[in-house]
């Protein structure tokens, strides 16, 4: 006989999750628009743009670290097999 622990043990992924995934991987965009104008700024600290830049690139920051929160629920998620 079979158990219905190992019937259910295919997981779906429902609509949310893929949603909030593709989600999850745009937010990444700004995050690394980020990181490289603040590479910019530190090859190039004289310019006279540093300070509207750097406010920028924070907020780009926060929004991929927002991303990568993201993406990880939804992962964490899958694999409890929570939707």
């Amino acid at each position: 006989m079979h158990d219905s622990e190992d019937e259910t043990a295919v997981r779906r992924f429902g609509f949310g999750q893929i949603l909030l995934g593709i989600l999850g991987l745009l937010l990444l965009l700004p995050g690394a628009c980020g990181v490289f104008v603040i590479a910019l700024i530190v090859n190039d600290p004289n310019d006279p743009f540093v300070e509207i830049g750097v406010a920028f690139s924070v907020l780009g920051l926060l929004v991929g670290a927002l991303g990568v929160w993201l993406l990880r629920r939804v992962i964490r998620n899958a694999r409890s097999g929570r939707s």
